[in-house]
């Protein structure tokens, strides 16, 4: 179940997991010699959440369908590309005007023999094979019937305050830091 946390709630959790909550809620100990470990902690939950986003299976995180967000251009060569906002971490797939289908954005390492066949006119992709390719903040897609995006499913960082995920993935917080 998908749940969203705040930074606050999150800190809690990673302090259980890495049992460091106090014995005693009223007991309070303050030190000024010592370090944050409040502030340790919600680096590491921020790295680890990041990392959740970029590699993490997307059925256990929250995924939005961000076209109405983009904007496509078209370049001399008739290639579409589509410039992605920051906050999107992950393009699962994306959809254009007369796809028949969407399409996974290809790594540009895995993209060798695709960008091969586009020399093409037989080999080059087509709406019910279209191409996706993921480049560093945009992602360029084949073939550009009309610079309309239907549909853009993506896994995007709601912000440093807060956490949505599948609760299963609770499970992954470290012990240690």
């Amino acid at each position: 179940m998908i749940v969203t946390l705040t930074s606050a709630e999150m800190l809690r959790q990673w302090q259980t997991s890495l049992g460091m909550l106090p014995a005693r809620d009223g007991l309070q100990i303050i030190r000024t010699d010592g370090v944050d470990t409040d502030a340790v902690i919600r680096r590491a939950m921020r790295l680890w959440y990041a990392q959740l986003l970029r590699s993490a299976d997307p059925a256990l995180l929250p995924v939005s369908d961000i076209a109405a967000e983009l904007v496509p251009h078209t370049d001399a060569s008739g290639y579409l590309t589509i410039d992605l906002p920051d906050s999107c971490v992950r393009l699962l797939s994306v959809k254009l005007f007369g796809w028949l289908r969407p399409a996974a954005p290809l790594a540009p390492a895995h993209a060798d023999a695709a960008i091969g066949l586009l020399a093409s006119p037989y080999g080059a992709p087509g709406p019910a094979e279209p191409l996706a390719i993921a480049l560093p903040g945009r992602v360029m897609c084949l073939p550009a019937i009309r610079p309309q995006i239907i549909e853009a499913r993506a896994v995007c960082d709601p912000g440093e305050e807060v956490y949505t995920l599948d609760d299963s993935l609770l499970s992954t917080i470290p012990t240690t830091i």
